[in-house]
């Protein structure tokens, strides 16, 4: 089983605003164009700002990086191409918002692109190809590039899984040696096993708000189950409907099974929530995305009491 929910890639989209800052008929110095750029707050996103500083100094274009919650940073960058404002030069976004920019034509396609400023990006054989063309391209056109690779990870306790009293118990509870989880069932097992209210710790956690963490969240477990939302290998493409399969179900009573072993309010919880549990040591384990574990700081060490 490979507990991911697959790449999360962002695609660099342009909207119309860019054209006069890009043509050759622009005789503006470098130093009077600021390209103002909407994103998701990210860790990806805080590495362009660290990298635009280097490319000012390169171009002497000033980048003006504005940053937005996930729902928001979706809002933001399609108000501002619906209205055709042009506040925005530069829009990093979730690949599931491409098809909705490229077939309102709200942005340039890297062929147009190319073709207006006479330029062609160097680095396109260093991209994996089939990431690149299932995340970046609409209808077989080049619309962006990808920005970074997320995936969902297993975070979980060192300190506890290598404490020789926790691992004695588990073993002669379950009849196997504690171990970072390789299936679904050993990951049910151990969050049972460190479940312990009394003393306000749990096994995992659930991203159970009405947020887009639930939805990726939920991916994991109905994709490793075979299931899923559609049948289908490219993400423009509309295939069979296999969100009410039994394969989904499965998945989703697993899901929804964990809720026992997470702590009390996770229906409000998100991804940061989840970082938030780990960090203050409430939580052995939970999924959590890659970009996120930085935010983990020191590993948290408690005392537990095996009951």
């Amino acid at each position: 089983m490979k507990i991911t929910c697959g790449w999360w890639l962002l695609m660099v989209v342009v909207p119309v605003a860019l054209t006069p800052m890009q043509s050759k008929e622009n005789t503006r110095n470098a130093g009077d164009i600021t390209l103002v750029v909407a994103a998701d707050d990210t860790s990806a996103t805080e590495a362009m700002e660290k990298s635009a500083r280097d490319f000012k100094q390169q171009t002497g274009i000033n980048v003006a990086i504005e940053k937005f919650a996930y729902a928001l940073s979706m809002t933001k960058a399609g108000e501002d191409l619906a209205t055709k404002a042009g506040h925005y030069d530069l829009v990093i976004q979730n690949t599931g918002g491409l098809a909705k920019f490229a077939t309102e034509g709200s942005i340039y396609s890297v062929d147009e692109l190319e073709k207006a400023t006479g330029r062609k990006a160097d680095f396109e054989s260093d991209l994996y190809p089939a990431a690149w063309q299932n995340l970046s391209w609409f209808k077989g056109t080049r619309y962006g590039y990808p920005l970074a690779a997320n995936t969902m990870l297993v975070v979980y306790r060192q300190d506890l899984l290598d404490n020789a009293a926790e691992r004695q118990a588990f073993q002669k509870r379950y009849g196997y040696q504690l171990q970072a989880p390789k299936d679904w069932k050993q990951y049910q097992e151990i969050a049972e096993f460190f479940t312990r209210p009394a003393q306000g710790f749990y096994g995992t956690l659930i991203q159970g708000k009405r947020h887009p963490a639930v939805w990726f969240e939920w991916l994991n477990f109905a994709f490793s189950y075979g299931g899923g939302v559609m049948d289908k290998q490219r993400s423009e493409e509309y295939g069979p409907i296999v969100i009410n399969s039994p394969q989904t179900v499965s998945g989703t009573e697993f899901y929804n099974s964990l809720k026992q072993y997470s702590p009390p309010g996770y229906t409000n919880f998100t991804w940061d929530d989840a970082g938030e549990q780990m960090r203050d040591g409430h939580v052995f384990m939970c999924l959590m995305w890659s970009d996120a574990t930085k935010s983990l700081g020191v590993r948290p060490r408690i005392h537990l009491q095996i009951e």
